[in-house]
């Protein structure tokens, strides 16, 4: 999590925006108001992630920790992307996946895991590699937001016809 700006005296000099505080404005225009599913199981990780798609501009949604969550949340609610843990307690989140794909949202892995821990029609998804910081995830979820929905469709049916 981060620490808290030290407090500047009065008169004190004032340090110019560093690159990545115009990257956060940026970021902010870019995702303000959007809908972010968050899935994920770990508590300090999903309050981690909501802080910064609140820092982002991002109204959040969630987050949703376990599988039947994440798929209510799919179904009641629209979203413009979600944040997908590739791992719910152990359990595969392919049923959250293929609800996504179903509803035209996109949406990356965030995991500590590589691709081949993904579910195998989703392997070529983003994955937001853990430990990641406020920046990467922002940075990934304004990329997201410019694919195409019908991107994560393709990759589905690609799988369903290897079988």
């Amino acid at each position: 999590l981060p620490l808290p700006e030290p407090k500047q005296e009065s008169g004190a000099y004032r340090i110019p925006k560093t690159a990545q505080s115009a990257e956060d404005s940026i970021h902010r225009a870019r995702l303000h108001g959007k809908r972010v599913l968050v899935v994920e199981d770990e508590t300090l990780i999903a309050m981690e992630i909501e802080a910064a798609l609140r820092d982002g501009g991002c109204e959040v949604l969630g987050p949703a920790g376990d599988i039947e969550e994440a798929t209510r949340l799919i179904a009641a609610e629209r979203c413009d992307a979600a944040l997908l843990d590739a791992n719910l307690n152990g359990r595969r989140v392919d049923a959250v996946a293929a609800a996504l794909t179903r509803e035209g949202v996109p949406f990356a892995f965030i995991t500590g895991y590589g691709a081949d821990a993904l579910p195998e029609a989703f392997r070529e998804a983003m994955i937001i590699p853990k430990p990641f910081n406020k920046h990467q995830l922002l940075s990934a979820l304004a990329v997201l937001l410019q694919r195409r929905p019908d991107t994560t469709v393709h990759h589905l049916g690609a799988a369903r016809a290897k079988r």
